[in-house]
């Protein structure tokens, strides 16, 4: 069962990811019909390479959606500009567990020198980018909404649960917890007192991070989640709009 459902969950974060990346074309060739001075381009499965001198551990090194851009008559050798990171996920859930990897991952490509062209493999093929652009990305929690967002196909939750999958599973698995589960199903009067261990870990050991900051990053997600639906429609809304005005 748990094999048959992380293989429907892949299967559903795949259509999504095409999904974004067809909406962020479609916002690219908006932005190539009405600017006269820059063009744009898609690029997906964005590998980062080694060549950024950062650690490259735990944090995001493969981006599933770039929008770039670059002056227009540029050399088609030229290198491209960062505008716009975008990562598909099949549930909320999912994007608040692929948060602090996600933000580790910006955080590696802002380390990139910003007088240097750096080379990334993407499904397109090889494509540079100035490393200035990459500098400019941070992880702060206003500019994000401008740098990225996260894509998903499931509905919003209207009363989202405070802790995420992830975070519930190890809560319940912690020793203290299985003791106390134990115990309690052989008394139901089970002292709870060795349940203080949970919460003296979530307080003071860095494993337990990701769960004392849950509902933060729950916030921050939903911050950065668009349906891909109402991404679509929002952009062929604009198209629908210039068309109007053009006539």
């Amino acid at each position: 069962l748990a094999v048959a459902q992380g293989a429907t969950s892949q299967q559903r974060g795949a259509a999504v990811e095409a999904l974004a990346a067809r909406a962020l074309d479609a916002l690219a060739a908006q932005l190539e019909a009405h600017d006269a001075h820059r063009t744009y381009r898609v690029v997906t499965s964005m590998r980062v390479p080694a060549s950024i001198p950062a650690r490259h551990d735990r944090a995001k090194t493969e981006w599933d959606a770039v929008l770039l851009e670059r002056a227009r008559g540029d050399d088609a050798s030229a290198a491209w500009h960062v505008l716009f990171l975008v990562e598909a996920k099949a549930s909320a859930d999912a994007a608040t567990t692929d948060l602090p990897r996600l933000l580790r991952g910006l955080s590696l490509l802002a380390q990139a020198d910003p007088d240097t062209v750096y080379t990334f493999d993407t499904r397109e093929g090889a494509v540079r980018l100035h490393g200035a652009s990459l500098h400019a990305l941070t992880t702060d929690d206003a500019a994000l909404q401008r740098e990225v967002l996260y894509c998903c196909d499931a509905a919003a939750d209207p009363a989202p649960r405070l802790l995420g999958a992830a975070s519930r599973m190890q809560l319940l698995s912690a020793p203290a917890s299985l003791e106390y589960a134990s115990a309690l199903a052989q008394h139901a009067d089970a002292d709870p007192h060795g349940l203080g261990a949970v919460w003296q870990a979530l307080l003071e050991q860095p494993s337990w991070r990701a769960v004392l900051h849950q509902y933060e990053s729950l916030r921050q997600v939903r911050a950065l989640m668009v349906g891909v639906d109402d991404l679509m429609a929002a952009i062929e809304g604009d198209v629908d709009d210039s068309a109007a005005n053009d006539v």
